[in-house]
């Protein structure tokens, strides 16, 4: 009886796709908005969380992505303190954000995909929706992809004249099977 029941499970997770666990050290969020017209940027690391994905059941595929907001890193030390402070990513009452997806969807091209999620900075929760890609690699999958947001619609920063709104976001996850 154990047996049958370990090859339906085996056989379930099969049908609803691949496990893959997120690796950090292989993951990079990057970020980039004009500060005096210039372009300025860093990346947050900390990256956890887990996809499941079986291109044939899109349905059933999930992506939720966890970053560590104080590993903040835009090659200058002081302005890293800066953004760690109340008035942008207030790191003390909101240490981590996220992307949890609510839909997957084919292109037409293979190997593209269109993820519909929420993505949570300092507890406020907006829909996004941006193009990914995925490569087989080694014993896992390499998603690349990015979106453009609003930082104020996030509390990040206050309104100013010489730093913009508009946040370019570009991720590449290596996610390793389970």
């Amino acid at each position: 009886m154990k047996f049958v029941m370990c090859i339906i499970c085996c056989c379930c997770l099969q049908a609803f796709g691949q496990k893959y666990q997120l690796v950090n050290e292989a993951s990079k969020c990057h970020f980039e908005i004009k500060n005096f017209g210039i372009n300025t940027g860093g990346d947050i690391g900390g990256i956890n969380g887990f996809i499941n994905l079986n291109p044939q059941l899109l349905g059933y595929a999930t992506v939720n992505v966890t970053l560590q907001v104080a590993t903040i890193d835009t090659d200058n030390k002081a302005r890293d303190q800066h953004l760690k402070k109340e008035d942008y990513f207030d790191v003390a009452n909101y240490p981590t954000m996220q992307l949890v997806s609510t839909q997957i969807l084919a292109t037409t091209q293979p190997h593209h995909y269109i993820l519909k999620g929420n993505l949570t900075i300092k507890n406020k929760t907006v829909a996004v929706e941006f193009p990914f890609v995925v490569t087989q690699k080694n014993d896992g999958i390499f998603l690349t992809g990015g979106f453009t947001i609003n930082r104020q619609t996030f509390g990040v920063g206050g309104s100013s004249a010489v730093l913009s709104n508009k946040v370019k976001i570009s991720i590449n996850a290596f996610a390793k099977a389970l």
